[in-house]
């Protein structure tokens, strides 16, 4: 009998954290979209036991601070504003509430990011062309 053998990926930075579900707060005009926050991680967070302050300053890898601020329900918008969050995560992130798996969703947001960088690119080079035909 031979039994398919499981490929994991090797080393701890080879794979992603997961994003944190996001869900609407209400079904209003005013709704925030929301990261669902972990109970355990706000209970921490709100007693004062996890000190943010504190945290900011350990040079943990980025993505960590990124789930933490997702696990503590940062809404999307807000989360997007955050100095360590990558534009990566944040599209990800939203891509995978919009039912793409982890992989596809960044894959997405980084297609996207590309997408609009040629944009600004092609706006640049058309402003350059027009400034040196005036000359």
């Amino acid at each position: 009998m031979t039994e398919k053998e499981i490929e994991y990926p090797i080393g701890i930075t080879s794979v992603p954290h997961p994003f944190q579900p996001l869900y609407l707060t209400d079904n209003t005009d005013k709704a925030v979209l929301r990261f669902k926050k972990n109970h355990i991680i706000d209970y921490l967070f709100n007693t004062g036991k996890l000190d943010l302050n504190a945290i900011m300053g350990m040079g943990f890898p980025q993505e960590d601070y990124e789930q933490l601020a997702q696990l503590l329900g940062y809404s999307h918008s807000g989360f997007g504003d955050l100095s360590y969050v990558r534009n990566e995560t944040w599209y990800g992130a939203k891509n995978a509430a919009n039912g793409d798996n982890a992989l596809l969703a960044r894959y997405n947001a980084l297609s996207q990011e590309l997408k609009e960088i040629k944009e600004k690119l092609k706006t640049f080079n058309d402003e350059i062309e027009c400034i040196i035909s005036h000359d």
